[in-house]
């Protein structure tokens, strides 16, 4: 068994608790092995380009080739901002200091290639949710990021 366990979300949790739980009633022997998630990767970043063009595309009524790279940035930020006020995942933001006073001066968001796969998904999914209750825009999902969607939802059910 593997399971993909994201703290934000119980229901990634659960199954892998609940395996846990298993074995030790069992009173079975079992290796469990942890790691950290890896950093987020391509094709989850590659897919979220594409989501945040299709949202671009949508705010400002523009078709996908006359968008501009600043345009598009834009709506990433927004996205990422509005993520951070629905949420308030910690790990979406980090503090800059302020090297005249040697305090944490203001908040920032992260780019996405400090984030790993577990953040990636989360975010994602929490993008995937806001165009649809924000904009009535459905988001197609591909590669890895439904590959894991669908591992989620197989160990949820």
């Amino acid at each position: 068994m593997k399971f993909l366990v994201i703290p934000a979300q119980p229901d990634s949790v659960n199954p892998a608790v609940e395996a846990v739980q298993f074995f030790i009633k069992e009173q079975s022997a079992f290796t469990i092995e942890l790691k950290k998630a890896n950093q987020r990767s391509l094709s989850q970043n590659s897919l979220f380009h594409i989501w945040v063009k299709d949202i671009a595309q949508v705010v400002l009524q523009k078709p996908i080739n006359e968008l501009a790279s600043e345009e598009i940035d834009l709506v990433k930020l927004s996205l990422k901002q509005e993520c951070y006020l629905e949420t308030n995942w910690s790990w979406l933001c980090y503090y800059k200091k302020n090297v005249f006073r040697d305090t944490k001066a203001s908040l920032a968001l992260r780019s996405t290639t400090q984030l790993d796969t577990g953040q990636m998904f989360d975010l994602m999914e929490w993008v995937q949710g806001f165009a649809l209750r924000k904009f009535n825009l459905i988001l197609n999902v591909l590669g890895e990021y439904e590959t894991l969607k669908n591992e989620q939802a197989g160990n949820n059910g």
